[in-house]
């Protein structure tokens, strides 16, 4: 049993609590989805449960936490560690070794389990993983997907009473995040663990959980089943949270008819749900044609001729001929499974990485002939992990850095970090130390302090990464805006929802090789592009299809639920005039 009884922490330094007032019993072997908006508390909690919050990351507690029968609180985190195990977001911060096996069994030599005990628990949990025969693999050479099942394997070896999953497939591409929940999925069949995921797709874990905790500003706003949760759609929107697509569809239907779709039973929360509620008259509903985009009239800002990359000079080719251009103004998506060479090919607009042949131009000149802070002048770059850029011990250091590596002078340099700070909501952060805040945070203080250049060409690596559906809405608002005023944004991302609602035109990458260049819903729609390039589409393709009518998605201008939504319900309009 796990119990928080008026649990309550705030960071050292900090006047507010992050978690507050938290009363809750956790049975042994319950699996348990901890989730709610960016900054509501959800990690802290997690960490209060092997004892990191207050022992490691120092702060305030007020209550008490119990794991069996250990005050976690005080409890030596090496001794809660026996107990608790956690799996973070970004696998690359938990493996340190040269070998899938010395990976797993470092823990275990750490603590002298015995040499048989120590092979029979590794071989255990690197089958129970998925990954037997890589067990002499390095780490460093496995997919994305691969490396966060190492470290599942690694806190599995354990054998724990206790495991946490913080976001566990934040930075995967879509191939990788299923492996991961499939893991999670054999590791839950197995009762007897309490197991803890932090996250917000409760399209893919409502039917592995039993139990669903939602934080906000700290405290627990709901703790239950899922469905009931997902009943509360102003609960669901309030928390940020992605319900599954039939719900979203089935609450957009209830908004824009203002009440008057009912269904005729509970919610749905499945698609199978859906489809029994809507009338085979919405299926024959006439397709409007999506417009096209116009062709491009300006010029090229950015051009790929030939590139050709590989980190050693004979080592794996990973640009493999690459070949585009993008026109001033234009919201272009790269897409592909890790390791297909995206961030290579953004890399090499930094100027960080020079091909190994052909050329990238900027503006029309040679980014070979380019300095790196001539570059900067007119090139923002958003990295998929903020915590690769983000150094100062301030948020308003950190965003107004850059202005003064350009020697702007103290006026200008305060109006740019007001109004960067502003964009992305992080006002009342301005004295935060980086370091302290969720990912989601970070990620826009990352944002921010590339806004404050005011950059006239955006590129943005995974910047969806640990944002709730508010944080998302208001990056994308937000990209979107510089993108209507001109910027040119070119932005790598594995959420192909995002790439559908938001970009006209999407490039594909396939080991190093491009692959597709059209727009989204086009993309999206061509079965063989996506199995090639392990990219999986939205629900919404096959779920559009299915409703208005087979290949009708590619024809159509649906590019959100709420579109759909509006055309359902534009059916049954259209059945009753008919009927009268």
């Amino acid at each position: 049993m796990i119990r928080f009884e008026g649990f309550g922490f705030r960071y050292e330094g900090t006047d507010d609590w992050v978690v507050d007032g938290v009363d809750l019993e956790i049975p042994e072997g319950s699996i348990v989805l901890l989730t709610g908006p960016s900054g509501s508390g959800k990690s802290t909690l997690a960490l209060a449960l092997n004892g990191v919050v207050p022992q490691l990351i120092a702060g305030e507690t007020r209550g008490s936490l119990t794991v069996g029968e250990l005050p976690s609180l005080t409890t030596p985190v090496a001794q809660m560690a026996d107990q608790v195990a956690v799996v973070f977001q970004d696998p690359e911060v938990q493996l340190f070794t040269l070998t899938v096996e010395d990976e797993v069994a470092m823990s275990l030599e750490a603590a002298r389990v015995p040499r048989d005990e120590m092979q029979r628990r590794v071989q255990s949990a690197i089958d129970e993983c998925g990954l037997s025969g890589l067990e002499l693999a390095s780490p460093a050479r496995l997919s994305g997907g691969q490396k966060q099942r190492v470290a599942i394997a690694a806190a599995l070896a354990r054998e724990p009473s206790v495991l946490v999953f913080d976001d566990p497939t934040a930075n995967l591409d879509p191939e990788g995040t299923q492996h991961v929940y499939e893991t999670i999925a054999a590791v839950a069949a197995r009762r007897g663990r309490t197991i803890f995921i932090i996250g917000r797709e409760l399209d893919a874990l409502a039917g592995l959980v039993d139990r669903v905790v939602a934080l906000e500003g700290g405290r627990v706003v709901y703790d239950g089943a899922p469905r009931g949760l997902l009943e509360q759609a102003e609960l669901v929107e309030r928390l940020g949270i992605r319900p599954p697509l039939a719900t979203e569809v089935a609450h957009r239907l209830a908004s824009i008819s203002a009440g008057r779709w009912h269904w005729g039973g509970q919610v749905p929360v499945d698609e199978a749900g859906l489809l029994r509620e809507i009338p085979p008259a919405a299926t024959t509903l006439s397709i409007v044609p999506a417009e096209p985009p116009p062709p491009s009239q300006t010029s090229s800002v950015l051009r790929f001729d030939d590139v050709a990359f590989s980190y050693t000079r004979r080592g794996r080719v990973v640009l493999d001929g690459v070949t585009f251009d993008v026109s001033a103004g234009e919201f272009v998506v790269l897409a592909g499974r890790n390791g297909a060479g995206k961030s290579t090919l953004l890399g090499q607009i930094s100027g960080l990485l020079r091909p190994r042949s052909g050329r990238v131009l900027l503006g029309g000149r040679d980014v070979a002939a380019l300095t790196v802070a001539q570059i900067a002048q007119t090139v923002g770059f958003i990295f998929q992990n903020p915590n690769h850029q983000l150094f100062r011990d301030t948020v308003e250091a950190e965003v107004a850095f850059g202005p003064h590596c350009m020697g702007w002078d103290a006026d200008r340099t305060r109006a740019a970090v007001d109004s960067a700070l502003a964009r992305t909501g992080l006002v009342g952060m301005r004295h935060r130390d980086p370091d302290l805040l969720s990912m989601g945070y970070r990620q826009r203080v990352a944002v921010a302090a590339v806004l404050a250049l005011d950059p006239q060409l955006l590129l943005l690596d995974e910047p969806t990464t640990g944002q709730d559906e508010h944080g998302l809405a208001e990056l994308m608002r937000l990209v979107g805006e510089l993108n209507a005023s001109g910027v040119t944004v070119v932005m790598i991302t594995h959420d192909m929802s995002v790439a559908l609602a938001h970009a006209r035109r999407m490039v594909v990458l396939s080991s190093g090789r491009l692959v597709a260049d059209g727009t989204p819903a086009d993309v999206l729609a061509d079965d063989a592009v996506m199995r090639g390039a392990a990219l999986v589409p939205p629900p919404l393709v096959e779920l559009s299809d299915r409703i208005l009518g087979p290949g009708s998605f590619s024809r159509t201008a649906v590019r959100s639920p709420r579109d759909l939504a509006e055309r359902i319900w534009a059916a049954r309009a259209q059945d009753a005039r008919a009927a009268s």
